[in-house]
C-alpha cells in the first residue's frame, strides 16, 4: 500500500465515524404529539382507573400507569397515532364539558363511568379497520402499562419469580389467575 492509498483510507475510517453518529441521531429528535403534562396525566390516570378498577388488586390509577402509556406512545407510535390519542383526550374533555359542563376529571366518579360507558360503545360500533378507535388505543396503552408494572404482574397476575422449567400443560382450575412472563 502506498501513501496515498494510506491517507485515503485513514480519510474515509474517520470521515465515516464523524457522520456515523449524526445519522444515528436524526432519528432521535422527538416531534411527539402529546405533551405530558400533568393535566394529561391526571385526565388518562382516571380514565385507566376506570378500565382497571380496584378490586382485590390496585387499580390502574392507584399505580399510576399514565406516565409509563404515555413514555411508550411517544417512543413507539407515530406521529399520527399519537395525534389520535392527543384527539381521543381532547374528544373526551370535550364531550364532559358539552354533557356535564366541565372537564373529565372534575366531574363525578359516576359521571366519568357513564361516559367512558358511552364512548366504549361508539369504539365497539367503529368499523374502520385503517384507524384504530382513540378509544381503543387507550384501553390499549393501559392494559400494556398495568400487566408489565411490578404491581400488575405480580398482584393481578400469577407470577413465580424463580425461574423453572417450562410445563407447556400446567394445571388450570377455573378462576385462577393468569401467568405473567418474565
Amino acid at each position: 500500500m502506498n501513501r496515498k492509498d494510506a491517507i485515503y483510507r485513514i480519510a474515509i475510517i474517520l470521515g465515516s465515524t464523524l457522520i456515523s453518529p449524526q445519522i444515528f441521531l436524526t432519528s432521535c429528535h422527538g416531534n411527539s404529539q402529546i405533551i405530558d403534562d400533568e393535566a394529561t396525566i391526571n385526565t388518562f390516570n382516571e380514565i385507566a382507573g376506570i378500565i382497571i378498577p380496584k378490586t382485590d388488586t390496585p387499580s390502574a390509577k392507584e399505580i399510576n400507569v399514565a406516565p409509563v402509556a404515555i413514555s411508550i406512545l411517544k417512543d413507539c407510535y407515530s406521529d399520527e397515532i399519537q395525534k389520535l390519542f392527543k384527539d381521543g383526550l381532547d374528544t373526551i374533555n370535550q364531550m364532559a364539558d358539552k354533557i356535564y359542563g366541565n372537564k373529565f376529571i372534575q366531574i363525578s366518579e359516576t359521571n366519568q363511568k357513564t361516559l367512558i360507558g358511552k364512548i366504549a360503545t361508539e369504539e365497539r360500533a367503529h368499523t374502520n379497520s385503517i384507524t384504530p378507535h382513540y378509544f381503543k388505543l387507550m384501553k390499549e396503552l393501559i392494559l400494556l402499562s398495568y400487566f408489565t408494572s411490578e404491581i400488575g404482574a405480580t398482584q393481578a397476575l400469577r407470577y413465580l419469580p424463580v425461574p423453572g422449567k417450562f410445563i407447556g400443560d400446567y394445571p388450570y382450575k377455573k378462576g385462577d389467575k393468569a401467568w405473567a412472563t418474565t
